[in-house]
């Protein structure tokens, strides 16, 4: 079973979004580097909308991260990089148990 990659990037004022079905063998995979901007990105929202008691926005932004850090642990390199990953997501993860919502860990 493969995953629906959503990656979403801005420049400037204009944002990109494109969906990319890991399924399919003719996609181009985005970058580590992308992916973990993105991560980093939709978690810093998370962290934004939670302080405004935004819970349920905080949640889903949490739980994207959560699924990107988990497709990022599968392309570490290193068990140093693995482990760093894993902890923060397993941080987002129980935010997202405290605010009421539990999603799967995806190993």
């Amino acid at each position: 079973m493969g995953f629906i990659f959503y990656l979403q990037c801005s420049n400037e004022n204009r944002r990109k979004s494109t969906i990319i079905n890991v399924n399919d063998p003719t996609t181009k995979m985005p970058s580590s580097k992308a992916m973990l901007a993105t991560a980093l990105a939709k978690a810093n929202t998370a962290v934004q909308l939670d302080n405004t008691h935004s819970h349920t926005f905080a949640r889903k932004y949490y739980q994207e991260a959560c699924v990107l850090l988990s497709q990022l642990d599968s392309r570490a390199k290193n068990e140093k990089d693995r482990q760093k990953l894993k902890s923060i997501r397993q941080t987002y993860l129980h935010r997202i148990e405290q605010l009421g919502g539990s999603i799967s860990e995806v190993s």
